[in-house]
This record gives C-alpha cells, sequence and structure tokens, in this order.
C-alpha cells in the first residue's frame, strides 16, 4: 500500500476513535494549561504537511487539531478547531462535541449555537432540547427555556411522571435555585391537575431548602392524587424542617402502620425522628427494624449511635458490644463504647477501647481523645509521646496538622505555652505559612506576651485569605484588649462581623472595642446578645466589668457569682470577683 494512503488510512481510523468518543470533555494536563489557553493555543495546523492535508477532509482535520489541542490542555484551540469542524459537518457527534467543549469553556454564546445546530439536526431530539432549555435558563431567559422544557415534556406525554422526573433531574443540576423553581411552577401550571408535577416540585423545593413550598407542592399533589404515598412523606419531610414535629411525626406513623412491612419508609421515619431529636423514638422504629433485619450491622449501628444521644448508655452499649461480637464495625463500636466509659466515669475501659480504634474516619478522633485521657491519668509525657508516634505513622498531610494542633492544644491546656509555641513552629517549618498552625501559634504568641509575633502570625495569614473572620476578630480583640490602636482594632473587628454577624464571640469583640471606646449602651447590647448566644465566662466577665463600670454593681457581682458558679476554674473570673470585693 503507497505510503500516503496509509497515513489516510490511519488519520481516518484515528478521525473513527474519536468520534466515538465524542462524550467527554476535553482532557487538560494541568489548571494552568487550561487557564492559560485563553490567551494562547498551539499553532499545530503549521506543522502538518500541505499535501498530507489536502488527502484528507476539512472535517478530519478540524476535530483532529481539536482532540490534540484538548490533549495538550489547549482548550482555547480545541473550542475553535470544533466550531470549524461544525459548520463543515452535519454529523451530529462532531456537532454535539463541539457544543460540549464550549459548554466546558463556558462559552455560553457558541454553546447555545452548536445545541440549536445539534437539533436541528437531530429534529428536536428530547436530550438537545434538555440542553437548550439549560442554557438559555443559564443566561436567565426562562420564557425561551420554558419552551424548550415544554417539548421535553410534549416528547415524554404518555407518561403522567416521565417528563416531569426529566426535567427535575436536570434543573437540580442549576445553580440559581430561583429560576429553576419559576420554571417548574410555570411548567407545573400548565398541567396543573397533574399530581406527579407537584410532587417533582416539590421535590426540587426540598433541594432549595423551600421547605414551605415542599409542603404546599406535597399537598395539591395530595389534593389530586388521595392515595399517594410518595407526596405524603416528602410532606412530612417538609414538616418535618420547619419545625412542626409532631405533624410530621402523625404523617409518618400513619403511614408505617398502614405498611409495617415497608422497611424503607419506617428507616425514614427513624430518620426523621432522629433529625428531630426524638431518639428514644427513633429507637423503637430501629429496635421494629432490627426485628425484621436481625442481621444487619448498618441497623445494629444507628441503634447503638441513637441510644448514646438518648443518654442510654445501658442499651448503646448493647448494641455496640453485639458488633463487636459478630466483628462487624470494629472502629466504630470501639470508639463509642470508649466514649460511653467515659460518660460513665470509667477512663480505664476508655483507654482500652480507644486504643482498639485502628483505622476509619473515627480513628483521629480517638487518637486525640486518647491522649486526653492519658494527661489526665498518666501525665503530660504520656500523652505527648502517643501524639508524636501517630504522627509520625500517618500519611496525609491534613491528618499531621490535626495532631500538631492536637498536641498543641493540650500543651495549652497545661499552659504550657512556651512548649505550645515552639510546637507548632515546629509544624510550620514542615508546612509553611499553613494557616491553621499560623492562628493556633499567634494565640498562644499572646500568653507569652509577645504581641508582635501574634499580630506578624495573623498578618500573614490575612495576606492570602484577607477575609479570615478568626484571624481579623483575634487581631482587632487582642489590639483593642491591650490597648493598642483602637481604631485599627474596631476596623478589624467589624470586617469580622461583617463576615459572622452570629458568632457570639465576634459579637463580644464588637461589644468590648466599644467598652473600650466608650460607647456603654452599644457595648452591652452586644454583650449580651453574645452571651445569649454562648456560654462562656470571658463575654460573662466583660459584661461584668461593662455593668461595674456603668455603677451596677450588685448586678455585675451577681453575674460575677453566676459566672463563678459554671466556670469555677476559670482566672479571668477569680480575678474580676476579688477585684471587685475589694
Amino acid at each position: 500500500m503507497p505510503q500516503n494512503n496509509i497515513c489516510k488510512y490511519m488519520l481516518i481510523v484515528v478521525f473513527a476513535t474519536i468520534i466515538s468518543g465524542c462524550a467527554t470533555a476535553p482532557s487538560t494536563s494541568s489548571k494552568e494549561q487550561v487557564e492559560d489557553s485563553s490567551s494562547t493555543h498551539i499553532p499545530i495546523r503549521a506543522e502538518v504537511d500541505d499535501a498530507r492535508y489536502e488527502d484528507i477532509s476539512e472535517v478530519m482535520y478540524e476535530v483532529l487539531i481539536g482532540e490534540l489541542a484538548g490533549k495538550l490542555g489547549d482548550l482555547e484551540g480545541s473550542k475553535q478547531a470544533y466550531s470549524r469542524a461544525s459548520e463543515l459537518s452535519d454529523d451530529p457527534k462532531v456537532i454535539e462535541r463541539a457544543m460540549r467543549i464550549a459548554i466546558f469553556a463556558k462559552d455560553w454564546p457558541l454553546a447555545l449555537k452548536m445545541a440549536h445546530r445539534w437539533s436541528d439536526v437531530l429534529d428536536g431530539n428530547i436530550e438537545a432540547q434538555q440542553v437548550l432549555g439549560v442554557l438559555y435558563l443559564r443566561q436567565g431567559d426562562v420564557d425561551s427555556s420554558t419552551k424548550y422544557f415544554n417539548a421535553v415534556m410534549d416528547a415524554a406525554a404518555d407518561s403522567p411522571s416521565q417528563g416531569y422526573s426529566i426535567v427535575a433531574a436536570t434543573l437540580v443540576r442549576v445553580d440559581d435555585v430561583d429560576i429553576s423553581l419559576e420554571l417548574m411552577n410555570r411548567l407545573v401550571a400548565k398541567n396543573f391537575s397533574n399530581p406527579y408535577g407537584h410532587l417533582f416540585y416539590a421535590n426540587l423545593a426540598m433541594k432549595a431548602k423551600k421547605y414551605q413550598l415542599a409542603v404546599d407542592q406535597s399537598e395539591l399533589a395530595l389534593g389530586f392524587k388521595s392515595d399517594f404515598s410518595e407526596a405524603r412523606v416528602l410532606r412530612a419531610r417538609a414538616l418535618n424542617l420547619i419545625g412542626d414535629h409532631d405533624a410530621a411525626s402523625l404523617e409518618m406513623q400513619a403511614l408505617v402502620d398502614e405498611d409495617p412491612q415497608d422497611l424503607d419508609l419506617r428507616l425514614d421515619y427513624a430518620r426523621m425522628l432522629l433529625q428531630a431529636e426524638q431518639f428514644t423514638e427513633a429507637g423503637k422504629q430501629l429496635e421494629e427494624l432490627l426485628e425484621q433485619k436481625p442481621d444487619n450491622p448498618d441497623i445494629t449501628y444507628m441503634l447503638g449511635v441513637t441510644y448514646v444521644q438518648a443518654e442510654d448508655y445501658s442499651k448503646s452499649k448493647q448494641y455496640f458490644q453485639a458488633l463487636i461480637e459478630d466483628n462487624r464495625r470494629l472502629d466504630e463500636a470501639n470508639y463509642y463504647l470508649a466514649r460511653i466509659s467515659e460518660e460513665l466515669g470509667e477512663p480505664e475501659k476508655a483507654v482500652e477501647y480507644y486504643q482498639d480504634v485502628a483505622y476509619g474516619e473515627l480513628y483521629l478522633d480517638a487518637v486525640v481523645r486518647l491522649a486526653d485521657l492519658y494527661v489526665k491519668e498518666n501525665g503530660l509525657t504520656k500523652a505527648r509521646k502517643h501524639l508524636n508516634e501517630v504522627r509520625g505513622s500517618v500519611d496525609q498531610p491534613g491528618d499531621v496538622i490535626r495532631l500538631f494542633l492536637a498536641e498543641g492544644h493540650i500543651l495549652h491546656e497545661q499552659e504550657q505555652y512556651d512548649q505550645a509555641y515552639d510546637l507548632y513552629s515546629q509544624g510550620l517549618l514542615e508546612f509553611p505559612r499553613h494557616p491553621d498552625l499560623l492562628y493556633a501559634r499567634a494565640l498562644t504568641a499572646e500568653y507569652i506576651d509577645r504581641v508582635d509575633l501574634l499580630e506578624s502570625d495573623l498578618l500573614i495569614i490575612l495576606q492570602e485569605y484577607p477575609n479570615h473572620a478568626n484571624a481579623l476578630n483575634a487581631l482587632g480583640y487582642t489590639l483593642a484588649d491591650r490597648g493598642l490602636r483602637i481604631d485599627e482594632a474596631q476596623k478589624y473587628i467589624e470586617r469580622a462581623y461583617k463576615l459572622k454577624p452570629n458568632d457570639p464571640a465576634v459579637m463580644d469583640s464588637m461589644g468590648w472595642i466599644q467598652f473600650r471606646k466608650g460607647n456603654y449602651a452599644k457595648a452591652e447590647n452586644y454583650l449580651r446578645k453574645a452571651l445569649d448566644l454562648m456560654d462562656d465566662a470571658e463575654i460573662m466577665g466583660h459584661l461584668g466589668e461593662l455593668l461595674w463600670a456603668q455603677g451596677n454593681h450588685e448586678e455585675a457581682r451577681n453575674l460575677l457569682k453566676e459566672a463563678m458558679d459554671r466556670h469555677s476554674k476559670d482566672s479571668y473570673i477569680q480575678k474580676l470577683i476579688k477585684q471587685f470585693s475589694e
């Protein structure tokens, strides 16, 4: 076979292979390559021999250019090549590929143009109508989007639910939930008596966290189909999420009574009760499930956790010990048996159980809790040795950092501030500029009276994360507390407050800066709100100081007495009580 024919044959084979893989987006070698492709692309055309190019079709050539550009991370070049190929060809696979690359590149006008071409050549294919509907919705054009989703509904008209199912599954992937709900509202209104439309509308509302809308749509579905159990379950879930736990429970109990063998329904009911923190009732439903599925370790585990939350430790231990006897979910069972032992004041048993947690999501938490027990039972040296050994055995950077933070916290609690500072510095040698380690070291620096080091670390964090609310709050509060650069401190705290307006620690700082500036009324408002949200010795102390400064000495003493009852070991409260009793 002549050489030029061999080349042509090979290119045709490559072309067929490429076409068969049209469903995927172009691969990229790195994030940077994709980002840089907006300004440059690989000039592959110049490297192809002109004579050879004349032997193959223009479409094949553009497709090859597009695929090679994609492989090299040149998204812009891939998009342009496929766009040219789609103009030269009516092959739906080529046009679809061009459309998907445009979507991947977020070139919405081009994507919309290709979607129309794709729909035209496929004579209104239902998938093409879906894509057009989503693309118009992304542009905020609800009218055009409705037109195409109505076409989807019409194509599935033989089934009362299929059209709505397809549309709902598409809309859950749209970021703008409000515009998705508006579209679904229009589609449901067109065939208002169809209960499935209201059901899928309710499902979409649930995903958008519009729970009252979900209740309303579920009830409309039931109005057109009174025995619609899916709508009853959905209504119950929505009622539970808006806080009407009694109505939700009555509905689910009725459903379970009507079909006691429906295990999925009973499990839904148990989960709903757990969500409403009705742990004992949830336990009863799970026990019913376990009777029907006695060998199911997941139900046994759920029962154990449920009774831990209900503080029925006797029952909880029973289920976790059953898991251990059956050699099932050993790490979780040992972890919770250790937690129960701690609650029951049995530290030696807790140590044994924590030591038996070897793997899984709870492993590191078990390691840290075991270290806390070692501090109480065996002293700081054993706890630190334990954490060091584990830190040397884990591979994930996040796990190593967490163990540095845990050991530093223990040192801080034991008032070993210099050692804690050195440990965090060691961690930062391994993980330079890590914000969690910097933040922990900054807070520790205050305890060794090095506000300069605190400020330095917090400013490093803020250079990279200017909206790091905790760093802003810590820096502003420390400056205010030390009476340093009060106006600058206020700016930091106010920035933190904008980011976390409901955080009691930030509210406390807002109150404290107002106190430092002599704005007692504003200070009291913030401090009382903070105290309502969190029982905290420092907040109580700040409010006590404010009340004393306002001349409300009796109220200040009563508040500090209450603080002492709750936080008897807090040195700040002890200092204030001594100060105000003199």
